[in-house]
């Protein structure tokens, strides 16, 4: 069957076809599987091309609002992501790493907040977190939404949303990787340097600075940047430490083996207390040893 229409007269692009898809079919297949369904429409659905970017919301919200009604979702949907999925669902990232961070762009104008897909303007990939072969410990908790409950929740802009969340919380430095250490195969590879405890400087601690080693598995990614990259000094909030689901593990602790990795948010202040995503980061032993270290904080993100 081929589907015509006046904008189509030779057939749908694919992207469109695959989105339509997943559209028809994802509803009475996600046998309990919801974060992965909802994983693949997200990175189906960015990678589609909108004649309009301030439309991303708006056409996403009907198949949102089908899936509540269908009981597949809980709890509130918040510019694109499920209350039910936080804090895991934060960790989205640039689906293809070969393209440069100055290919993806934030709107001019708002129209969601940073800590959510909707706010960038190019394909993401929630899938990369999502891998049956590891097994996730929670590191922080989303402890308020500050959502107005008068408005209709799957409404295409929702200003003010934000979420307050702790979790272990540093100071970070960052830098260019080795080129032979790049793993994921991005065309501008980036780890973090430097790492600083947050309660440390707090306190006046001056020599608290601990080094990372720039190794395979020290990983950051930038939600975009232009010719201005982000500020060489940002902040990280730690959202899990992924294990390995590997029998032969020796019973030693969970972020001390090259079986796990700590994964979290990469952050820039907007105010005291108030912080936007700017990137996210995977970060393997022996660095994941040095940023368990870090207590934990409260924040909101915006």
């Amino acid at each position: 069957r081929h589907v015509l229409s006046e904008s189509f007269p030779n057939g749908q692009p694919d992207h469109l076809r695959d989105y339509h898809a997943v559209r028809n079919f994802v509803l009475p297949s996600l046998q309990g599987n919801f974060p992965a369904a909802w994983a693949r429409v997200v990175r189906l659905y960015t990678g589609a091309e909108l004649t309009y970017s301030q439309d991303k919301l708006i056409a996403i919200s009907g198949l949102a609002s089908q899936m509540r009604r269908c009981g597949h979702a809980s709890g509130h949907y918040l510019a694109g992501m499920w209350e039910s999925q936080l804090p895991v669902s934060l960790l989205w990232v640039r689906a293809d790493m070969s393209d440069e961070p100055s290919t993806c762009h934030r709107p001019r104008y708002y129209r969601a907040p940073s800590w959510s897909w909707a706010s960038l303007d190019c394909a993401v990939d929630v899938n990369w977190i999502l891998s049956p072969h590891w097994r996730r410990e929670i590191l922080s908790n989303v402890e308020h939404i500050s959502l107005d409950e008068t408005r209709n929740e799957f409404a295409h802009q929702l200003e003010g949303l934000s979420i307050k969340i702790s979790g272990p919380f540093g100071l970070v430095t960052w830098a260019t990787k080795l080129v032979q250490l790049n793993r994921f195969k991005e065309t501008e590879p980036y780890c973090i340097a430097t790492v600083r405890e947050h309660q440390k400087l707090i306190e006046g601690v001056d020599d608290n600075v601990q080094r990372l080693e720039d190794n395979m598995w020290n990983d950051l990614f930038f939600d975009s940047h232009g010719d201005d990259k982000p500020p060489k000094t940002l902040w990280c909030l730690v959202i899990f430490v992924g294990i390995n689901n590997c029998q032969h593990l020796p019973r030693v602790k969970k972020y001390q083996t090259p079986e796990s990795s700590i994964f979290g948010l990469l952050l820039d202040q907007v105010k005291e207390g108030v912080f936007r995503r700017v990137g996210a980061f995977c970060v393997g032993f022996p660095n994941s040893e040095v940023i368990m270290k870090m207590k934990s904080h409260t924040i909101s993100l915006v």
